[in-house]
This record gives structure tokens, sequence and C-alpha cells, in this order.
């Protein structure tokens, strides 16, 4: 389709192009020279990293002219059971990143063994935190998938172990650093960073450290003053969100928050976080066992005072191990009535089971049509998660 077909600034253009599939876009940019001028910036704004993009984006690389157009990276094929190949190429994508002096967004996704879980991003950061763009970043994903010892390729070497509590082993050989390089890095986060997403968190808390943090899943801790947007998954929770230091991080900005944790949670819990995220306008919270959230959870005082939407775990009647009454639609409805809340507009309780198309959602939505009159309906089976991607 010609530019000229129908006359329309090139703004509005790319408009339409944001909603569509990536496969529809790069159709719409083999109609012709016009389409593809137009749709380069949308098309390389995200890339992918892997070795062969990479390449292509280097010196004499068919796509070194378009490296100022990319604004978002995603590193890719950090998945290997070989543990140091992993490392290898993390290391060869943070010393190319100079090559995408726009970048604005970062994500890693990586597949670790539990000693590789920490330091990995450790290495990363430490090496991309000198480069001219970190001061710009806004979004930042450290997104880790556990590799079970099973899973993973043994080093060739017979003498020095994988790792070493002593000197660090293999592990830190391959990044480059020593023991006590790693152990001792304070590290420097992005200091406008307004999007961050959290895979295989320890377990969720607010604690943080005045002088530096040398844990890099806590690093949202340090930039509650510019955050928007917070998604978090976790084994576990900590028994009070509250740290020890009377310097209680709030985040006055975020108005989206996503947890996914794997035990349950209290009330107190809500209560903290409705105090921690005061302004949240979306609130989603799951859980692997949806058995352990039961009525009285939910049943208190509603402290989300600005919150419009919220998806939140499907509560048991009480607490039995393997007993799955859910509480039903009726009951449901009055608590939702029950909260003083001008705000809220739509409630949603979820219950996560698997299928064999995955993982898929049984639940009721709440929708409110009137002042004080909310309308339910519940469904079954519907593919659908807490909106990390």
């Amino acid at each position: 389709m010609p530019l000229n077909s129908v006359s329309l600034p090139p703004e509005l253009y790319l408009l339409v192009l944001s909603y569509l599939p990536e496969i529809d876009v790069r159709s719409f940019s083999l109609c012709s020279k016009a389409c593809r001028d137009l749709t380069i910036p949308y098309l390389f704004r995200s890339l992918k990293l892997c070795e062969a993009s990479l390449a292509a984006f280097q010196a004499g690389g068919s796509f070194h002219s378009l490296r100022f157009k990319v604004r978002h990276v995603t590193f890719r094929s950090l998945g290997f059971s070989d543990v140091l190949k992993t490392i290898s190429l993390a290391r060869q994508y943070c010393e190319n990143l100079y090559l995408f002096p726009e970048l604005i967004g970062l994500r890693i996704q990586f597949l670790a063994i539990i000693e590789l879980r920490s330091l990995l991003p450790i290495m990363i950061l430490r090496m991309i935190s000198t480069c001219a763009f970190y001061k710009n970043i806004k979004s930042l994903s450290l997104e880790c998938t556990r590799l079970p010892r099973s899973d993973w390729i043994p080093p060739s070497s017979d003498t020095t172990p994988i790792w070493s509590r002593k000197d660090g082993g293999l592990i830190t050989q391959a990044m480059g650093l020593t023991l006590e390089e790693l152990q001792s890095t304070k590290l420097s986060y992005p200091p406008a960073l307004e999007h961050a997403v959290l895979q295989d968190v320890v377990y969720f808390d607010f604690q943080k450290d005045s002088k530096g943090l040398d844990n890099p899943y806590l690093f949202f801790t340090l930039s509650s003053s510019t955050l928007k947007t917070l998604k978090i998954t976790a084994p576990g929770i900590a028994l009070h969100l509250r740290p020890a230091s009377p310097q209680r991080p709030v985040f006055p900005n975020v108005e989206d928050l996503v947890i996914r944790l794997e035990t349950g949670f209290g009330e107190w819990h809500l209560a903290d976080l409705a105090t921690g995220f005061p302004n949240l306008q979306t609130f989603k919270i799951d859980t692997s066992h949806s058995t352990d959230i039961t009525w009285d959870v939910y049943a208190g005082e509603w402290k989300f005072k600005k919150l419009k939407r919220a998806r939140l775990v499907w509560p048991v009647h009480v607490w039995i191990p393997s007993y799955d009454k859910r509480v039903d639609l009726e009951n449901l409805g009055q608590m939702v009535r029950n909260w003083t809340s001008s705000e809220l507009q739509e409630v949603e309780f979820v219950k996560r089971k698997k299928s064999y198309i995955g993982t898929v959602y049984d639940g009721c939505r709440f929708e409110r049509i009137g002042e004080g009159c909310w309308e339910g309906e519940s469904y079954e089976g519907q593919s659908s998660d807490l909106g990390y991607d």
C-alpha cells in the first residue's frame, strides 16, 4: 500500500503500526520503499540480541547505520546448559552495547545454576554501568530461570571446581573478576529508572542499604522515587515488608504492581503494600499455593484507596491442606461491595491451574456499573498471565 494512498502524517501511521503484530509490520514494510523507510524506526526500536544480530550492527555490518534507532535490547540465548558459555556470551553482549548509544531499555533473560543467579547480573551491571547510555535507562529487567543441577554440563577441568567459596572457581575466572571484586561491588543503578521486572528474587522485601546494594535483585528499592511499574516473581515474601531501618522506602509514583509468589501471603502484607505503594492504579498478585489464601485475607478494611483494577487470588473458606472449596460468587460480590473505595472499577479473583496447554485460570470478575452497584461473572480455563510480557 503506497503511502500516498491516504494522506496521513507518518506519526499516525506509526501509531497504527504500534498496535499490529510484528509479522504484519514486516509485511507492510515490503509494500514499497516508502513503507520500508517509514517502518524502519519501529522495526529496529526493539532488538533481540544474539551473536548473529550483534555482528550485523558492528562496523561493516548490514545494519550498522541503523544502530542509533535501537531503544530496547533483550539479551537472548543466555540459556546454555554450559555455564561458562553463558558467561562468555553475556560478556560479549556487554562489551558491544556501546553500539546502541540511544538505549533506554534492557531486558536480561538467562538460565543459571544457583551460584550464578546473582553473580551474572552483578557482572553485567558492573560492566555496563560505565556506558554513556546507562544514565538514560528507563526500563530494566532481570529474569532468571533456575537451571536444575541435573541439566547443566559440568566443565572439562578436573582440577578447578565450577564454584568455590574460597576463590570463586571457574565462574569468576570466566567473568574476568576475582571473588573479592565481585563480593565488594557496590552496584550503581540507572538514576531515571521507571520500569523494573525481576524474576527469581530470593524473596520479596523492601529492605534497602543506604550505602548501595550487592544484591542486584533489590535494585528497585534504590529507585523508589522514579519507578512507575514494578513486576516481581519470588519464591516467597518476607514476614513483614517493613525494613528494620526507620527509613521506609515509599514508591509514590508506582501505578502498576505485579507480584507472583510460590507461597501465600497475609492481610498484613496487603496493608504494607498499600502503604508502600500509595498511588497504585493496577495491582495483581498470584501464588502457586492458592489454597493458602483464605477469606479473611481480604475481609478487612480495603486499604488501596486509589486502586482502579485488582487481580487477586480466589480465596478458600478455611485453610486446610488440600482443601479447595472456593468462596462463592455471591459472597465475593458482597465483600467487594463492602470495600469503601470510590476509585475501584474492576476486581478479579483467579485460581491458577495446570492444563495440557500450560497455565490457565479459573476465576470471577466484578465490574462497577454504578454507584454501589457491581456486576459479576465467572469463567473457566482462560489462558492468561499477569502481564509480564
